[in-house]
């Protein structure tokens, strides 16, 4: 089991509200204080991007080396990093000025351009990937995007449009049994767009089985477990955006917000684990504020599980791995990084 408990600039336990310690994953020489985690696997590497001398570079964190520049394909300038599987394969995307390509590291020393669709105009971005090498995505074209998945060998294959007619599909994310949970979005007769939350089945030979989810309305679904269960935003009855858990047996679950003081409150569920913890970000006076929901506690402000004499205000939770760690961004004073957290194990 992955351990940070009195690692860097992690801190003792004060009181007994306090359920996590912190570690500040810092930034590349050069970024400015800033630096953004998007996801940890379950060996505990953490990845993102980070500002650096050579502007926005994707990164990989360890214990053993920190923060490390995963660098760029050939030709292009910057890079980001959004995904990362438990063999520590990292995906994302290399792009310069004009054009950008999803891109899959390796190693530190071995970026492979993953291209774009051919009948497309020749931009892509890779989200996820799975245990099994594969990966998920989306494609430009001129009208909008288009869903891919990729694996070794068979190169990219285009998911389709959505059985709605969408002239948009995006594939946000994949478990190691090939679902993959993603947005498709209708715009011809609705010029603001219209959003549904999708899941794709992947058979054997990649063709895929296609899925909208009962009950999820004007939504994206951003995430989903090895369980089959979805998350992400949508629309409630009241008419606001809310996170939500979707799950064959139950359907769906509005999970809330941290605040209902607005007449405009917002929510987004980022990431589920095998436990079904959930974290992403809501509305908060004063801007956003990371999350976490289980079944028993339900809705948690962060920041007011870890300590306060810290300084932190934790604004996203992007990623959650299945020993309870959870990454994404914050600020403290003037910087705003990526962070992680460790969940403080108490003795039965």
């Amino acid at each position: 089991m992955f351990m940070m408990i009195g690692y860097g600039r992690s801190m003792s336990v004060r009181t007994a509200s306090i359920r996590y310690t912190i570690t500040d994953l810092g930034d590349l020489p050069g970024g400015l204080d800033h630096s953004h985690a998007t996801a940890i696997n379950n060996v505990g590497m953490v990845v993102g991007y980070s500002g650096s001398h050579a502007g926005t570079r994707a990164f990989i964190w360890q214990v053993e080396t920190g923060m490390v520049d995963l660098g760029v394909l050939d030709g292009m300038e910057f890079s980001r990093a959004d995904g990362i599987n438990d063999l520590g394969q990292v995906v994302g995307e290399s792009f310069g000025p004009y054009v950008g390509h999803a891109s899959l590291w390796q190693s530190s020393k071995r970026i492979v351009d993953l291209g774009a669709l051919p009948q497309f105009s020749g931009n892509s971005h890779a989200w996820d990937i799975n245990n099994a090498g594969q990966v998920v995505g989306q494609s430009s074209t001129e009208s909008g995007k288009r869903a891919f998945v990729w694996q070794d060998g068979q190169g990219l294959i285009d998911l389709g449009t959505a059985e709605n007619g969408s002239e948009t599909t995006v594939a946000k994310s994949i478990n190691n049994l090939g679902e993959v949970a993603g947005v498709s979005t209708l715009s011809t007769h609705h010029p603001f767009g219209w959003n549904r939350a999708i899941v794709w089945n992947l058979g054997d030979k990649l063709d895929s089985r296609q899925a909208v989810l009962d009950g999820v309305t004007g939504g994206a679904a951003s995430a989903i477990n090895d369980s089959g269960q979805v998350v992400g935003t949508m629309t409630s009855h009241r008419g606001e955006s809310v996170a939500f858990l979707w799950s064959n047996d139950a359907g769906v679950q509005e999970l809330g917000h941290l605040s209902n003081f607005f007449s405009n409150n917002s929510s987004e569920a980022l990431g589920i684990n095998s436990n079904g913890q959930i974290v992403g970000w809501s509305s908060l006076k004063g801007g956003v504020g990371a999350f976490i929901w289980d079944r028993k506690n339900g809705l948690r402000n962060l920041s007011d599980l870890i300590d306060p004499e810290l300084g932190w205000t934790l604004r996203s939770a992007n990623d959650i791995n299945d020993d309870g760690y959870i990454i994404g961004y914050g600020h403290n004073g003037n910087t705003k990084h990526g962070f992680l957290l460790s969940p403080i194990r108490v003795a039965n």
